[in-house]
Order: structure tokens, then C-alpha cells, then sequence
């Protein structure tokens, strides 16, 4: 029962990407002008010879190195971060104004600031870091302060260690807002670190590639290389859900009892 309702799930969501590509390859007929608009088929085409060269790769490996270690320490930062303003309300009002600044801050602004000062080889690692680490911030703490007061108790009175208060009373807890957490930071992790690139330029990035399709009109090269951004993104986000969803496995299945 539950592999035809995800089959015809599927099948509904094919029917409506079929149906934009469709609108795609319309909009773009009645355009007929390829530097302003180009057909699915056109980029279709233009990705198949992209992904025959080794640049293709070298360029992915580059901006996904840096994107990826971007959110990584992000999210470590911003777990750890969060854990230490919940143990202490000073440590939060101390990061307060800083989180705050980096919530508000325009991503141009610092992304200008932040060439200036490291240059554009590091800069991708910079923004994604200023992007997401407030998310996780406040994700962690969320959670860390949804944990169940009577369980806190029961661990207290057991004499639980840090380990198992940690394992089977805050995981719990924690769980759904951080994958929440992370799962918007990998969307905004993307677009923010190739907008970083497209302002930096650093040298065989996805950036690089999307600045230099603009001034040479290569409307193709900018799609195509907008959809590997994409499908990076999506195949990443899908890889990281799949592992917290694993890890996370007995917590759902405790709720759902």
C-alpha cells in the first residue's frame, strides 16, 4: 500500500516537472531569442558536454569543498555555541548582539568586507559560515530547551552520566530542530556561497564559471551551470537527511508507540 501511494506520488511530481519544462520550452519558442531566454533542450545539451570534461569536475569539487566545509563548521560552531548559551544566560546575552548582527547584516555587505579581508580563495567558507551558523545557533538551543522537564528528573534521580542524559533525554529533544535547522542551511548554504563566488571570482568555481557566462552572453552556460548548482544542493541535502533520519530512527519510532 505505501509503495503505491509513493508511486503515484511520483508520478504526480513527474507530470508537473514535464509540465514546466513544457511552459520552459513554450515561453522560450515564443521568445526565440537564445540570449534572453534558451530551450530545456539547449541545456540539456550544453550539461552533456559539461559533464564530459574533466574542468567540470575540478570546478564542482572546488566550490563543493568549500561550501560543504562551510556548513560543516557552521553547524559545529553553532551547536556548540547554542549548548553553552543554554547552560548560561550570560553566555547567551553575550552572543546576543553578534547573532542578531549576523541575522540582519545584508550578504553583499559582508561578502564585500569579507574579500577585502581574506581574499576570494576563502571567502565561499566565510559567507556560508555567517549564513548558517546562526541557524543552527538557535536551532540547538530550541531544542536543547523543548527536553521534558520530568524526564530531566528521572535522569537526575538514576543518577544518569552526562552520556545517557545527553543520548536519551536531550537527542530527543534536539533531533527535529536540528534537522530542520539543517536542512534550511543547505539550501541557503548553496545560494550563498556560489553568490560569494560570483562576487570573488576565486578560480575554478561554479562562481566563476556563471560570471563569465554573463559577460559573454552564454545565456546556456548560465543555466546549466545554475542547474549542476542545483542538483548539487539537492543530492547533498538528501545525503545529509538521509544519515539524521537514520541516526535519529529510534526517536520516531518511540513517538509513533
Amino acid at each position: 500500500m505505501i509503495s503505491i501511494i509513493s508511486n503515484k506520488k511520483r508520478l504526480k511530481q513527474g507530470i508537473i516537472l514535464l509540465f514546466w519544462i513544457a511552459v520552459w520550452e513554450g515561453v522560450a519558442l515564443l521568445v526565440d531569442n537564445p540570449i534572453v531566454l534558451v530551450t530545456p533542450t539547449t541545456v540539456a545539451k550544453r550539461m552533456f558536454s559539461l559533464v564530459m570534461t574533466k574542468s567540470f569536475y575540478q570546478v564542482i569539487g572546488f566550490s563543493s569543498l568549500r561550501i560543504l566545509g562551510g556548513l560543516c563548521i557552521a553547524w559545529t560552531a553553532g551547536m556548540l555555541a547554542g549548548t553553552l548559551a543554554y547552560k548560561n544566560s550570560f553566555i547567551r546575552e553575550l552572543l546576543a548582539p553578534i547573532i542578531n548582527l549576523i541575522k540582519t547584516i545584508p550578504v553583499a555587505s559582508f561578502v564585500i568586507l569579507a574579500l577585502i579581508w581574506m581574499g576570494s580563495e576563502n571567502l565561499t567558507f566565510f559567507v556560508v559560515f555567517v549564513v548558517a551558523m546562526p541557524i543552527a545557533y538557535q536551532g540547538m538551543i530550541t531544542g536543547l530547551s523543548s527536553a521534558q522537564k520530568e524526564l530531566l528528573e528521572v535522569a537526575n534521580v538514576f543518577e544518569f552520566s552526562l552520556w545517557k542524559k545527553i543520548w536519551y533525554v536531550y537527542r530527543p529533544a534536539c533531533i527535529p530542530f536540528l534537522i530542520n535547522s539543517v536542512r534550511i542551511t543547505i539550501g541557503l548554504g548553496w545560494k550563498s556561497g556560489i553568490a560569494g563566488e560570483v562576487i570573488g571570482i576565486p578560480e575554478h568555481s561554479i562562481g566563476e564559471r556563471l560570471y563569465m557566462a554573463k559577460i559573454s552572453l552564454e545565456t546556456a552556460d548560465l543555466f546549466a551551470w545554475t542547474l549542476t548548482m542545483i542538483l548539487l544542493s539537492w543530492i547533498f541535502e538528501r545525503c545529509v537527511m538521509k544519515f539524521l533520519f537514520t541516526l535519529s530512527k529510534d526517536c520516531y519510532e518511540e513517538k509513533r508507540e
